[in-house]
C-alpha cells in the first residue's frame, strides 16, 4: 500500500498543480488579482519557474528526475531495520519526498507556459484585427500578412468581427474566411479576394472596385445599390443569394467563379463562359447549355438531368459519380474527368 501511495503521489501532486493553473488562467482570478495587486506583492502568474518554461529540456528534465526518484523510492526498501547505514536511509526518504516536488513542479510550469502562449497568440490576433480594421493602409498590409503567416485570415478568427472603414485596399486577402463580417464603408479596392468566404458579409457602402473575386463565396452577403462592384460580381451574388431559375443568361460571362450549390433550374446559359466556374452541386436540371464553354468546371455532385449540352466544351471538366448527367450523355466522350475512377 505505501508503495502504491509513493507512486501515485506524483501524479496527484500534477493534478493539483493543473487545477491550480487552470484557476490562475480563469477570468476569476483574473479580476481578483486586478483587485489585490496594489497590496500583495507576489503574483503566482509572475512566479520565477516560469521564466524557465522558455527552456523545455530544462522543464522535462526535471519531471524526469522526479519520475526517477519516485520509481527508485518505490522500489528500493525504505525500512532497513538497521541493517544500511543512517545516510543510505536518508537518501531513499529523500527520493520518496522530493519526487512529488519535482513531478508537481514540471507538470505545473509546463502547464502555465502552454496557457500563456494561449493567452499571448489571442492577443497577437486581437491586435493584427484591430490593424486590419483600421484606416492605415500600410498597418492593414502588415497586419494581412502577419495573418496569413500564422494562417489567421483562413482558420475562422475573422468570421463575424467589425472590418467597417478599413483601408484595405490592395491587400492580399486571398483565402480569408470573412463569414458574417462587418465590411461597411471599406475600402477594398484591387484587393485580392480570390478564394475568400464572403458568405453573410454585410458589404453596404463597401468598394470592391477592381478587386479579385475569383472563386469567391458571395451567397448571403448584404449588398446594395453603394457597394461598388462589378457587373459580373454583382451577377454572381445575385445566382448564389437569390437563385436565377429560369433566367436569361445567355452568353455570360462566368468563368473562374464559385456558384457552388445555386439554383440554376432551367436557365438559358447557351453559349455563356462558365470555364473554371466551381460548379459542385449547382442545380442545372433542365438548363440550355448549347454552344456552352464548361471546360475545367468543377461539375462534381451537379444535377443536369435534361439539360441541353449540344456542343457544349466540356474537355478536362472535373465530375464526380454523383454528378447526374442528361440520360444517354457519355461525359468522358467529351473529354470530362471522372475524378472518383481510379487513373488507369
Amino acid at each position: 500500500m505505501i508503495t502504491l501511495l509513493r507512486i501515485l503521489a506524483p501524479i496527484l501532486a500534477g493534478l493539483i498543480a493543473l487545477d491550480i493553473t487552470y484557476f490562475i488562467q480563469s477570468e476569476y482570478w483574473r479580476k481578483l488579482s486586478e483587485k489585490i495587486k496594489s497590496s500583495i506583492t507576489i503574483n503566482i502568474r509572475s512566479s520565477p519557474f516560469i521564466g524557465y518554461a522558455a527552456n523545455r529540456k530544462f522543464v522535462v528534465g526535471i519531471f524526469l528526475v522526479g519520475v526517477v526518484f519516485s520509481v527508485l523510492g518505490a522500489a528500493l526498501p525504505s525500512n532497513t531495520g538497521g541493517n544500511w547505514p543512517w545516510l543510505i536511509n536518508l537518501f531513499f526518504n529523500l527520493l520518496t519526498d522530493l519526487s512529488p516536488e519535482f513531478v508537481g513542479i514540471s507538470i505545473g510550469v509546463l502547464a502555465i507556459d502552454y496557457w500563456n502562449k494561449i493567452r499571448q497568440e489571442e492577443q497577437l490576433k486581437a491586435q493584427l484585427i484591430r490593424e486590419m480594421g483600421g484606416p492605415d493602409n500600410g498597418f492593414a498590409r502588415r497586419a494581412a500578412r502577419e495573418m496569413e503567416h500564422y494562417k489567421y485570415l483562413s482558420d475562422g478568427s475573422l468570421i463575424g468581427k467589425n472590418l467597417g472603414q478599413a483601408n484595405l485596399s490592395s491587400v492580399d486577402l486571398r483565402g480569408a474566411d470573412l463569414r458574417g463580417a462587418n465590411l461597411i464603408l471599406a475600402d477594398l479596392y484591387e484587393a485580392d479576394l480570390r478564394r475568400a468566404n464572403l458568405n453573410e458579409a454585410n458589404l453596404n457602402l463597401t468598394n470592391l472596385s477592381r478587386a479579385d473575386l475569383t472563386w469567391t463565396k458571395l451567397e448571403g452577403a448584404m449588398l446594395d445599390d453603394t457597394t461598388q462592384i462589378a457587373d459580373k460580381w454583382r451577377l454572381v451574388w445575385e445566382i448564389v443569394t437569390q437563385g436565377a431559375e429560369r433566367r436569361n443568361l445567355s452568353g455570360a460571362d462566368l468563368h473562374w467563379t464559385n456558384l457552388s450549390g445555386a439554383n440554376l433550374n432551367g436557365v438559358d446559359l447557351s453559349e455563356a463562359n462558365l470555364s473554371l466556374a466551381i460548379l459542385r452541386g449547382v442545380d442545372l436540371r433542365g438548363a440550355n447549355l448549347s454552344r456552352t464553354v464548361l471546360s475545367g468546371a468543377d461539375l462534381r455532385g451537379a444535377f443536369l438531368f435534361n439539360a441541353s449540352l449540344v456542343e457544349a466544351d466540356l474537355s478536362k471538366a472535373p465530375y464526380n459519380d454523383d454528378t447526374k448527367w442528361p440520360e444517354g450523355f457519355d461525359p468522358k466522350a467529351v473529354g470530362a474527368i471522372n475524378v472518383d475512377e481510379e487513373p488507369q
